[in-house]
């Protein structure tokens, strides 16, 4: 399944949307956003109705400091991407070509902690991301 959406997600970069983010056509980040949210559900409606988006959702963070200490934060990706009540990918966007990679580095450390498995994928919060929208 991974390798499925690491090819739509090829694709739609490539394919669909490379040529207008090179030349500009975007007139936001949040109209890219709103550009591969809508490419990414068709043609993940095309594998399955069971895929989900979400758009911005807020989702815990957890930090271990120490055994005795732990932390947790709020963050809001630019979209999530689920699978039957399992999360499957966390997209980044950015829109800003000429910045310094220095002014990514709080979407950066998102990543890395959902790399790290600090992301709580329980059926619990799968079901507030659904409320919600």
């Amino acid at each position: 399944m991974t390798d499925t959406i690491k090819n739509i997600l090829s694709n739609i970069w490539t394919n669909q949307l490379k040529e207008y983010f090179d030349n500009t056509t975007f007139c936001s980040e949040r109209h890219f956003q709103a550009e591969f949210y809508k490419k990414l559900t068709i043609e993940l409606e095309k594998i399955s109705p069971d895929f989900k988006v979400f758009v911005e959702p807020t989702i815990k963070l957890r930090i271990y400091y120490s055994p005795k200490k732990t932390s947790y934060y709020d963050t809001r990706p630019d979209l999530v991407i689920a699978y039957q009540q399992q999360f499957l990918g966390i997209i980044e966007l950015k829109y800003q070509t000429k910045s310094p990679a220095t002014l990514w580095s709080n979407d950066i450390h998102k990543l890395e902690g959902f790399a790290k498995g600090a992301l709580e994928t329980s059926t619990k919060i799968y079901a507030q991301l659904e409320e919600t929208g």
